[in-house]
């Protein structure tokens, strides 16, 4: 059965602060559409040109309906060969919870790279995998794979916020931003409590955060 992806509007979430990179009016390339509502929001509130790649036919046919400039139904080593590519660049290269999916992907980012003008960016977001509760469980002495979340089963790589930064380094990129992500940590709470809770996660992020967006560009 295939999972269903929906926008999560909420202030401080990683969709959020995904979307809070890209520039308005940015030619941006989305690796991993899902059902295209990444891409709407760029599309509609951002007046971005948006290219999609999702090799997923169900994902593939829900976001053909969401104004994609351009919207292929391949994986991304195949997209890397459409002639469609010859002459384009991009200014942001997009890419929500994908990475973590993919076997080499410092190989994808070595050859997206060549697809970002000279001063685009990557966006990126990772799940990171030393959140407590990963920490917890293992001291519990269990490794338990899920529907979804951190420990997603379709999961091929796991990333801390070090592994993260050695990836986009490896890929000659430099990073720009590693921003640690939990809106519900930074927004309820304790936080009410003279805010200990967002004094908490951005003394520990590594700690409380489920990911980090990251923000990359070429290394010149």
């Amino acid at each position: 059965m295939q999972r269903t992806y929906r926008f999560d509007p909420g202030k401080f979430n990683t969709h959020w602060l995904l979307l809070n990179e890209v520039p308005e009016k940015s030619q941006v390339l989305e690796i991993g559409t899902a059902s295209g509502y990444m891409g709407e929001y760029l599309i509609k509130e951002k007046n971005c040109e948006v290219w999609g790649v999702e090799p997923v036919s169900e994902l593939y046919e829900d976001a053909k309906n969401f104004g994609y400039t351009q919207l292929f139904k391949v994986t991304v080593e195949e997209f890397l060969l459409q002639p469609e590519l010859v002459g384009k660049q991009f200014d942001i290269i997009f890419l929500g919870d994908v990475l973590e999916h993919m076997v080499h992907p410092e190989k994808v980012l070595r050859e997206l790279k060549e697809l970002l003008k000279s001063d685009g960016r990557f966006v990126i977001s990772l799940p990171n995998v030393a959140h407590y509760s990963i920490r917890w469980q293992l001291l519990m002495g269990r490794w338990d794979m899920q529907d979804g979340g951190i420990m997603d089963r379709t999961h091929l790589k796991f990333f801390t916020l070090k592994t993260m930064k050695e990836l986009v380094e490896a890929s000659g990129l430099v990073l720009e931003k590693a921003r640690p992500s939990n809106g519900s940590f930074e927004r309820f709470g304790i936080n009410k409590l003279f805010g200990i809770g967002k004094k908490l996660f951005f003394l520990w992020p590594t700690l409380f955060a489920i990911q980090f967006v990251l923000v990359a560009k070429k290394d010149k």
